[in-house]
């Protein structure tokens, strides 16, 4: 009751994304997002990683009243994004592992879920698609997203999930961004092992589009 949680309108939060979108639109597909990681990761940044998910089995009260403050953000920035010409709406939540989800896929959707789809809906109908970002092994609700309206997967980890099944299960109605391995390919391998990797991507991802070639996070320094 005593968080203030931040202002959506607070003077000069757009400022940077007004002066790219004016700069950039046209000329590229710009996709934007609302400065940080959404309704999880936010959620136990301010209440602590082992609190939230006690919250969520005995203290449910009180993590529906933090998710919903978080939701107001989240929707109020979106809209703006989406009123300013933005193309692609980011939500990036890490709601996964490498071997699963962090949480069990009906905690998400008792939580996570009806949030989500308030938000993606909404923001669909302002013209902008939604590209969803969580690391891991999100196999388990991939169907939901799409239920929901998500557009775009990222990074689609390698080491967590097969592209190419992720390709042949939904790639009708999915685009798959990522793909390219950060964990070994990049930083392990040969420019040989990047140009194979890239390739059988294309091969058995890009067929027919929908696909987003790229390293599956950030590169980083090794």
């Amino acid at each position: 009751d005593g968080y203030d949680f931040p202002d959506p309108e607070a003077p000069g939060r757009f400022d940077a994304a007004e002066m790219l979108i004016k700069s950039l639109r046209g000329r590229y597909a710009l996709s934007a997002s609302w400065g940080g990681d959404s309704f999880f990761c936010q959620a136990w940044y301010l209440r602590g990683f082992r609190d939230l998910i006690l919250d969520m089995h005995s203290n449910r009260g009180f993590a529906e009243r933090l998710l919903d403050e978080l939701q107001k953000f989240f929707l109020a920035v979106g809209k703006r994004l989406a009123e300013m010409g933005v193309d692609i709406v980011c939500i990036a939540d890490d709601i996964a592992m490498q071997r699963g989800m962090i949480f069990s896929p009906h905690l998400w959707r008792r939580y996570f879920k009806p949030r989500m789809r308030t938000i993606v809906q909404t923001l669909k109908r302002r013209g902008v698609h939604i590209l969803f970002h969580t690391d891991g092994d999100c196999s388990a609700i991939i169907p939901d997203l799409l239920e929901i309206g998500v557009d775009i997967l990222n990074p689609v980890q390698p080491e967590c999930m097969d592209p190419a099944e992720v390709k042949r299960l939904y790639g009708e109605r999915l685009v798959l961004s990522g793909t390219i391995s950060i964990q070994k390919t990049l930083p392990e391998g040969t420019p040989e092992d990047v140009r194979d990797e890239v390739v059988k991507r294309m091969e058995t991802c890009g067929r027919g589009g929908g696909l987003i070639i790229s390293p599956s996070n950030q590169v980083l320094l090794d």
